[in-house]
Order: structure tokens, then sequence, then C-alpha cells
């Protein structure tokens, strides 16, 4: 999906990013195709390089529904609550990225009790790290929207990068909550 954002707002040709990977274009378009972590890391690292566009990740995850995270969204449909949801994305989250890691605990956010999901970045690139986090944090939003049937308010997202974005229209209307970077 991020290939086809690129190419589509920015023209930057799917092959240009993919030369030297080993992955096909064809391959992508194929779901039964598995990336290598470094192919995934790689690819991920070229489109942050090459995009220009503060809202990518953002405009990216949120296109993607509960099908799109495979067998993991067809458990997380079965769960019988927004919590046991998370808990299932917490404990499978290396099939969202094969090297993604997130935690998930209970604390106050704001003087509010929340339960706090962590997700720690595959990449090792700052660029890499970023896209790869705001993608996946738009879409858990846009996944449990689609659970729930509704929004769901996320108490606050903080996220260690910045993004000049945060503070536009489609980070407040995504996510309806404080958005903060640099924290």
């Amino acid at each position: 999906l991020m290939l086809r954002e690129l190419e589509t707002t920015q023209g930057i040709e799917p092959g240009d990013i993919l030369a030297g990977t080993g992955v096909r274009e064809r391959a992508l378009a194929d779901p039964a195709q598995r990336l290598t972590l470094e192919q995934e890391l790689e690819l991920y690292t070229r489109i942050a390089h090459r995009n220009t566009d503060p809202l990518l990740g953002i405009r990216v995850g949120r296109r993607l529904s509960l099908s799109s995270y495979g067998i993991l969204g067809y458990a997380v449909m079965g769960a019988m609550t927004v919590g046991a949801a998370l808990e299932l994305v917490t404990e499978f989250s290396p099939l969202i990225s094969w090297a993604s890691h997130h935690t998930l605990t209970r604390e106050d956010y704001r003087g509010v009790p929340c339960v706090c999901l962590t997700l720690f970045p595959t990449a090792a690139d700052a660029r890499a790290a970023a896209l790869e986090i705001e993608s996946t944090v738009a879409s858990l939003q846009s996944v449990f929207n689609e659970l729930v049937g509704e929004a769901v308010r996320f108490a606050g997202i903080e996220m260690a990068h910045d993004n000049p974005a945060v503070e536009g229209e489609e980070f407040r209307r995504l996510f309806g909550c404080p958005v903060l970077c640099n924290s």
C-alpha cells in the first residue's frame, strides 16, 4: 500500500524502491508471499527516505481493516471485548510484522486509568521506525473502530519521534485525542 501511495501521490516508481531488494512487484500483490525481515526493513527504510508526505503512515494505516491482519484479524474478530482484542494484538504482534514487539500495561494517563499499548518499532532507522509506528497506530484505530462498529477513543497517543503534521486536521479527525510527539 505504501508503494502504491508513493507512486500515486509522489510519482515514485515502485521499481526504484524495490531495485536490489530481491522483492518483485507482483510478489507484493500476492497475499501468500512473505517477505524476510531484512526485506521488510529495507523496504520500510527506502520508502521512509523517499517519502515527502508526513501523513503517509496514517493515510496507509487507516485503510487497513481486520481482514488485512490475516489470521490475527480473524482472531481479533472473535474477541469479546476491545481489551481482549488488544491482548491478542499484543501477544501475536509478530504476525503484524516479523520483529514487531508490543507491550500492554495498565497505568494512569492524565489521571485516567487506562490500558497502555506500547509499540516498539522494528526498524533501527529513525525515519522508517516513525513510519512504522504511525501506520500501525492508524491501522489499530481503524481495526478497533471496525470491531466495535463506532469510533473507539484513545485517551492519548505519544510518539518518540517528531511529525509536524500532528497538529493538523487529519490527525485530529482520525484519532480524536491528544497526539504528542517527542514524548
